[in-house]
Order: C-alpha cells, then structure tokens, then sequence
C-alpha cells in the first residue's frame, strides 16, 4: 500500500499493490479510499498515483545514487592539472590541453556540488510529502521534474569530457616531464590512466548515449534539452498506466 494519498473531492484515495504468494512480483492493482467507495472518483486517483508512485521511486534511487559518487579522486586530478597550469612550465600546446582539461574537471566538480544540492532538496520534498501524507498534482510535476535535472547535470559533467577525452592521453604521456614532477607528489599514476580514453571511454560514451536516448541535443538550450527529457519521460509514464490498468482490480 502507498501510504501517501491523492486527494480527489476532499477524500483519500491509496494504491495498493498486490504480490505474488511467493514472490514480489505484482499481480495488481486498487485504487482504495477509507472514506467512500466511489468508482469514479477512484479512477481519477489511478493516474496521479502512477506518475507519482514512478517517478517518487526512479528519482530517490537515482539522484543518490549520483550524489552519493566519490569525486575526491577528480578534486586531486583538479588540484594537480591546476599546479601544472598555474606554474607555466608547459609548451603553448601543451599549456592548451592542460589548461583545457582543468576547466572541465572544475565544471564536473561544480556540477557534482549541485547533483549533492538537488539530492537533499529532492529527499526534503519527499520527506515532506511523508509527513503530510498526501501529494498533489503540483507535488507530480515536482518529483517528475528531478528527472530532467538531474539528467542535465549528468549529460553536462560528462559531454566535454567525452569530447576532449584524448586530452587525457597526453596528459598521461606526459606524465614523466620533467618539468611537471614537483606536481606529482600526492597523485598516482595509475588515476591518470584511469582518465584516459582507453580506459574510459567505453563508460562515458555509454552514459551519454543512454541520456541522449537516439535525441539529437546538438545546439540545444538546457531549458530544451529538460524539455525532451521530461516529454520522454512522460510519455514512459504513460505507458505505465496502460499496462497497469490491464491488471487494475479496482476501480
């Protein structure tokens, strides 16, 4: 039972979920209120606790799970590029790539501190929703909207990173100058490595080809891009309901 309800004409409305004997597979569901029996009423709480029950589920796990990502190892690799580039020790070329790389391990960090933001908004809201016990339709559009968020952050921390990913490389081969030993003091080599494009290409391509979902988001605002991601994610939202409605047992 979803112990928060949606409140349809001043009466509480719940999910239930029905479960295999033994297993937790779902073999149904109701829509139950303690306050009336009204089928009509019923089926207008269906949906709202689809979108609700979704997206509630799908964001809590996945913005943790983002959040709670160790980036210690990118703020070493930032603090050592930084000494580099800050000492002016490099050949133009080289002063380039270094100087490039920096600016995108700084954005991922700055982007990693907003994921950690949006989750302790996101489990706020949630909490919150507990407590009271109910949710509303603009409460739906709030907890479907952490979606494209945090997919945004994720696409941006790793976009420029996937481009100049070959950077790395460099970086890495260049790891022995002579000029640059003093730097290298706190950082092992092998996180370097760990940077480059052999080594991480294949999981950076992975996730934005995931987040991207065959969309072509070249050129496109962020406002846009949220935009193609919150009508994909509805539309995945809607299809949930078809499906689930085949196994409705009430209404």
């Amino acid at each position: 039972m979803n112990l928060d309800a949606y409140i349809v004409n001043g009466h509480a409305f719940y999910l239930a979920i029905y479960e295999g004997k033994f297993s937790s597979d779902e073999k149904g569901y109701a829509v139950l209120s303690p306050d009336i029996n009204n089928k009509k009423e019923a089926l207008q709480a269906f949906k709202p606790h689809i979108y609700y029950g979704i997206s509630n589920g799908i964001m809590e796990e996945k913005i943790k799970t983002r959040a709670e990502l160790d980036f210690t190892v990118w703020e070493d690799i930032r603090d050592y590029l930084e000494g580099v580039v800050e000492a002016n020790v490099l050949e133009p070329k080289l002063q380039t790539i270094y100087s490039r790389s920096l600016t995108i391990l700084e954005e991922m960090i700055r982007l990693q501190k907003e994921m950690i933001a949006l989750w302790h908004e996101s489990h706020s809201f949630y909490e919150n929703i507990n407590q009271k016990g109910y949710f509303t339709d603009e409460d739906i559009e709030t907890s479907i909207n952490f979606g494209p968020v945090t997919n945004l952050i994720q696409y941006k921390q790793f976009k420029d990173r996937y481009e100049y990913r070959e950077d790395f490389d460099v970086i890495y081969e260049n790891r022995n100058n002579p000029v640059i030993q003093p730097f290298t003091t706190n950082l092992q080599h092998r996180v370097l490595k760990a940077m480059t494009s052999l080594e991480a290409e294949r999981d950076i391509k992975a996730t934005l080809d995931l987040l991207r979902n065959d969309c072509d988001l070249t050129n496109k605002s962020d406002a846009e891009i949220k935009e193609i991601w919150l009508k994909y994610f509805k539309n995945g939202l809607d299809t949930r309901v078809k499906e689930i409605k085949e196994i409705l047992r009430y209404p």
